[in-house]
């Protein structure tokens, strides 16, 4: 899956799939899928440590 198919999908069980998890490649877009989810809650996160967690992954994943 290109960059443009990934921003343009709406399943995202495609977007899961896209990428195998056991590869070093499928690796990195499965963390930042995992962190874009947190995003996606970040007011329902209940503190500071939760947060510093979701960054911490998001940096984790970019190397």
């Amino acid at each position: 899956m290109t960059e443009a198919e990934w921003l343009g999908c709406a399943d995202v069980f495609d977007l899961w799939d896209s990428a195998p998890a056991g590869s070093a490649k499928g690796a990195r877009p499965h963390r930042l899928f995992a962190a874009a989810c947190c995003r996606r809650i970040w007011h329902l996160l209940p503190d500071d440590r939760a947060r510093h967690a979701v960054a911490t992954l998001e940096r984790w994943a970019d190397g």
